[in-house]
This record gives C-alpha cells, structure tokens and sequence, in this order.
C-alpha cells in the first residue's frame, strides 16, 4: 500500500475507522487533503497513460 506505516496497512477498516475518528479535526482535513491529491496524482498519470498510447 505505498508509503503507509506497516502498523496501519494490518488494520481492518473497522480499526481504521476508529484511528481516524481518533485524530484531531486538523488531522483529519489534513489527511482527506492528501487522499485527494493522490487521487487527482493518480488519475492525471492514468490519463497521461491513455492520451500516449
């Protein structure tokens, strides 16, 4: 799973649920800010993909 702590990627998602509820509202912002630059990341690069092929 990319860079993620070994801790974090044997979490059941119901554990991450709660680690996450755990974090502060700044926390929290923070981390759906980096979920969705990775995700335009991605699909800018699928879409590179495509437009070249």
């Amino acid at each position: 799973m990319g860079n993620v702590e070994p801790e974090l990627e044997s979490l059941s998602w119901q554990e991450l649920v709660k680690f996450t509820q755990e974090l502060s509202i700044n926390d929290r912002l923070l981390l759906v800010d980096v979920i969705n630059q990775s995700i335009r990341e991605e699909i800018g690069s699928a879409k590179a993909v495509t437009s070249s092929v």
